[in-house]
Parts: structure tokens; C-alpha cells; sequence
């Protein structure tokens, strides 16, 4: 079984959410903690994350495609090297993140 959706055949409810994930470590502590997490769903509402480690092991957000709003909003935040973005980016600026973070399948 894989980690996470890869193609539209994984979601077998596609109607699931999640409502929201929030990522923040714990009080105190510093640096990158979050890694090797993946969220599968239908839907996914809001996600914040806090300092995840992108570059040490597999980290994404799996969504089943109906053609818009799979995804509700994402933010992200790094307080190491004070990287800030969010998705879906306005108007023209270009997406800051990842690009293989978020998949819509």
C-alpha cells in the first residue's frame, strides 16, 4: 500500500475532507520537525504548517481533482530561514512552495 493517493483509483471515497491540519511543534523548541507526512483526501480544507523539513523525506498533500476548490488554502511558515508562503497564490505572483508539495490528482 502506498503512503499516499497517486492516481484518481486511490481515493475510494472521494467525498471525504479534512477539514483543516494545523502543524506548529512544540513551545520552545526550534527547528525543522515536520517530515515524511502525507494527507490524502477528497478535500482538504485549511493547512497551516510550521518549519517542515521538504528536503529530508516525503512530504505532500493529495486531493482528488473535481476541477477547482480541492484544496482550500495552505499557508506555510518558516521561522529558521523566514520563508512565508500560501497557496493558492493571487493574481500573478508565482507560487513560493514546493512544487511537487501539493497534487491534485
Amino acid at each position: 500500500m502506498a503512503r499516499h493517493a497517486t492516481s484518481h483509483e486511490d481515493f475510494e471515497y472521494p467525498a471525504t475532507t479534512i477539514k483543516s491540519v494545523k502543524v506548529r511543534g512544540i513551545k520552545g523548541v526550534t527547528g525543522r520537525f515536520f517530515e515524511d507526512t502525507n494527507f490524502s483526501a477528497g478535500s482538504l480544507g485549511t493547512v497551516s504548517i510550521l518549519n517542515a523539513d521538504f528536503f529530508n523525506g516525503e512530504i505532500g498533500l493529495y486531493a482528488y481533482d473535481v476541477g477547482g476548490n480541492e484544496i482550500r488554502r495552505v499557508t506555510y511558515r518558516d521561522t529558521e530561514s523566514g520563508e512565508k508562503w500560501s497557496w493558492p497564490v493571487k493574481g500573478i505572483q508565482v507560487f513560493g512552495g514546493p512544487n511537487d508539495f501539493i497534487r491534485i490528482l
